[in-house]
């Protein structure tokens, strides 16, 4: 019952990022955090079924980490969201898995 609610989770956020792709978005990843997506079963579910290489955070307090890497910007400490991004990524030990496939 438990991968049957994280595989509908899973099949939700895959309809999101293929109707944001309709709409010319591009991803070449996703971003999960929280309880459920520190489990070892949560992350290749939806990365597989998003068809997407799969991340997280690596900090304990991801919430925080969108308002901090927008302040940088507009503090001027980088020039970019995409800048800042990869600075708060690197700083916060963030890492990175491969969609699972079968």
């Amino acid at each position: 019952l438990y991968v049957a609610g994280i595989c509908g989770l899973a099949y939700g956020l895959a309809d999101i990022v293929r109707k944001l792709e309709e709409a010319g978005y591009e991803f070449d990843a996703i971003v999960v955090s929280g309880g459920a997506a520190r489990s070892p079963l949560v992350r290749p579910i939806h990365a597989d079924v998003c068809g997407k290489v799969g991340g997280s955070p690596g900090t304990s307090g991801p919430g925080l980490l969108g308002p901090a890497v927008i302040g940088r910007v507009r503090a001027g400490g980088q020039a970019s969201v995409r800048a800042s991004w990869g600075a708060s990524r690197d700083g916060a030990g963030g890492r990175r898995w491969n969609p699972w496939r079968p």
